[in-house]
């Protein structure tokens, strides 16, 4: 399992809150394609512009003396250490809105945005370690009985993302849903073409190549 922890949460049904601990749960490694340049075969390194006099700056984020967020035409000026402790000092909820056997729910599923969920822990605490362990593993059990998911609302890195919560092993996982209205319809002028006995078994020698 992947040790990259995102952040505390807790996990709310109405009164009742679960601490939590997310974690990715999708590798970030992988093999990127690298653009080659023709004077020696080094890979391309991008530059940092000012938009403004096209002058070239640093990309660590630490370095600038000032920040600012853009919202519109509005320019907002903020120290590093502000920007930096803002996402820190808010702990976000995945506010449960539904629990559903998957066949009900009728959404997408984005399985890009996969995540683990465990019981939050503390080293220094371990009457309140027990008691979320306890919170954590009613609804678990609960999941895993009723073989039911439950749909939630979280915000993650400022945006708000619509999950599905399911039972796996003894951990939650948490993947981005959409729902079923979102999804665009099939163009209708899709071409499509008969296909003949021969051509269906050439094709399945073609397929049992792999």
């Amino acid at each position: 399992m992947s040790d990259r922890k995102i952040a505390s949460m807790d996990i709310t049904i109405g009164n009742f809150d679960i601490p939590i601990d997310l974690y990715k749960a999708v590798s970030d490694e992988k093999e990127d394609l690298k653009i080659i340049t023709d004077c020696c075969g080094s890979p391309r390194k991008l530059k940092y512009l000012c938009s403004k006099c096209e002058k070239e700056v640093s990309s660590n984020y630490r370095e600038f003396k000032q920040k600012a967020l853009m919202s519109g035409d509005e320019v907002i000026k903020v120290i590093p250490s502000e920007l930096i402790n803002s996402f820190a000092k808010t702990r976000s909820n995945i506010n449960i809105e539904s629990f559903n056997s998957e066949q009900e729910i009728g959404f997408q599923e984005q399985k890009e945005t996969l995540y683990y969920i465990l019981p939050e822990t503390d080293s220094k605490n371990k009457d309140r370690t027990a008691r979320n362990i306890k919170k954590f593993s009613l609804l678990l059990t609960y999941l895993k009985l009723t073989k039911q998911v439950a749909v939630a609302k979280v915000v993650i890195y400022t945006k708000e993302l619509l999950v599905k919560l399911k039972s796996f092993g003894n951990v939650l996982t948490m993947n981005g849903i959409v729902y079923a209205e979102q999804i665009r319809d099939i163009p209708k002028d899709t071409p499509t073409a008969e296909i003949q006995e021969a051509e269906m078994e050439l094709m399945k020698k073609i397929a049992e190549r792999y």
